[in-house]
């Protein structure tokens, strides 16, 4: 732990040599909420170091760059704007004015070529450098987000803009304000291949880890309390995430920007007015998704939009796509909690009672077995029999045949246990068993026969 605060003290004293003043307090005020309480001696050196920095900043914005006084900038800027307001004149103007150590100046010229008929790739990186000297990172993305809005700027400007900020920001070595500006990016031209093979890029290296880590390069939350959060949520039978939320009060939005940079996909909170999608539940069952961990949202020309728990589980997304019979689906992660409250308000509301009863859903959906989840009560052997012949046992031993020959598989295992009173369906694909789903135990003797 003590390496790791000498670490953080040094990457602080850094900044501050650099004249990165709020980059460097930022570390310091994160640094103390981690120290162990019996170290005063630490924390004494660190508010001494954050007084001096403080101090620095103060002279520095009490300061006009080089010492030059109000006048002579005045006068300065009497010189160099000339009439000739051509691309050429301001950037050279804007060049004259950042070697002056004019940075605000400067940022106004480069400005004026953005909405010129001048290339974007010969004003970066030097307006990017301008405004990082203005600003500290997350407030100079957010000046970037700003311009970009401006609507007389075509779609693919904004996006060129966005990317080629976000390639100063991940020089920097800042790659969570280079991710979310390389995925706006994409979303302004998403043929763009340049953008693509920079995000792609990114998003490899960032989801090399585990799902929590932005919180932890933010310091949102400790390696402790993540390991406290685990604990805890076996406990009370909550995901970690919820843990983190209600225990350590980390934001929804910060767990998804963690969760999205892992996975990469999009995020989803709950949202209460999203419409039940009653044409794509068709005939799958509550208890089904609610123990799968996955529910079908909205669909329209570009697929089915699919919340998930775990996008990168590759058993769970096929079985997905061979209940769904569909290849094209776009999933979006969510925590446990959130997609738990989607299905039980999908089939809570009356709506989606009425319109179970008056269709089948779509053609796509008629392979999906109608099986229940829910615990079931010790029956007698004679009820074994009729379940031998139910068109619910039929229909399922059916979606397995099928989804075997899908997937390849070279055989099918059944195994009820008496433990979990469940009976496990596994498939062996390349020597490998997969689990596939699970029924009670009530049907497994109509299932073998």
């Amino acid at each position: 732990m003590k390496e790791d605060i000498k670490a953080r003290i040094n990457e602080a004293e850094v900044c501050r040599s650099m004249g990165l003043y709020d980059e460097s307090l930022d570390i310091y005020k994160k640094i103390i909420p981690s120290l162990p309480k019996k170290d005063v001696e630490i924390l004494k050196t660190i508010k001494s170091k954050i007084s001096k920095v403080e101090q620095e900043a103060a002279k520095v914005e009490k300061t006009e760059p080089n010492q030059v006084s109000a006048e002579e900038i005045s006068k300065f800027k009497e010189t160099i704007m000339v009439e000739d307001e051509s691309s050429t004149a301001l950037l050279d103007s804007a060049a004259a004015f950042s070697d002056m150590g004019l940075h605000k100046e400067a940022a106004a010229e480069y400005k004026k070529l953005i909405f010129e008929d001048f290339p974007v790739e010969n004003i970066f990186p030097q307006y990017a450098k301008t405004i990082l000297k203005l600003y500290s990172p997350t407030k100079a993305v957010k000046h970037i987000e700003s311009l970009v809005d401006d609507q007389r700027l075509d779609k693919k400007k904004r996006a060129r803009i966005k990317f080629y900020f976000g390639k100063e920001m991940d020089r920097r070595d800042h790659k969570d304000q280079a991710l979310d500006l390389y995925k706006t990016a994409a979303k302004l031209e998403p043929d763009d291949a340049e953008i693509k093979k920079r995000l792609d890029a990114i998003q490899a290296n960032l989801s090399s880890g585990s799902k929590y880590d932005y919180l932890l390069r933010q310091e949102k939350v400790t390696t402790d309390q993540l390991q406290k959060a685990f604990a805890l949520s076996k406990k009370m039978k909550k995901s970690v995430e919820f843990v983190l939320t209600s225990q350590y009060q980390i934001s929804k939005e910060d767990i998804g920007k963690s969760f999205s940079a892992y996975y990469g996909c999009s995020f989803r909170s709950y949202d209460d007015t999203i419409a039940t999608p009653t044409e794509l539940l068709g005939k799958l069952k509550k208890a089904f998704l609610l123990n799968e961990g996955w529910v079908p949202l909205s669909w329209d020309k570009d697929g089915v939009e699919v919340l998930v728990d775990d996008p990168r589980d590759l058993n769970k997304t096929d079985n997905i796509k061979t209940l769904l019979n569909t290849s094209k689906i776009n999933f979006s992660v969510a925590v446990k909690e959130d997609i738990e409250e989607y299905i039980k308000r999908f089939y809570d509301t009356d709506r989606f009672a009425e319109s179970a009863t008056t269709t089948d859903g779509l053609d796509d959906f008629d392979l999906i077995p109608d099986v229940s989840f829910e615990e079931e009560e010790e029956v007698e052997d004679g009820i074994d029999e009729d379940d031998e012949s139910s068109s619910k046992v039929v229909k399922l031993v059916d979606q397995c045949i099928i989804a075997a020959y899908r997937k390849t598989a070279s055989d099918i295992h059944i195994e009820p246990s008496p433990i979990t009173k469940a009976t496990n369906i596994r498939f062996r694909l390349d020597g490998v068993c997969q689990e596939y789903i699970k029924v009670p135990n009530s049907m497994a003797r109509g299932i073998l026969s």
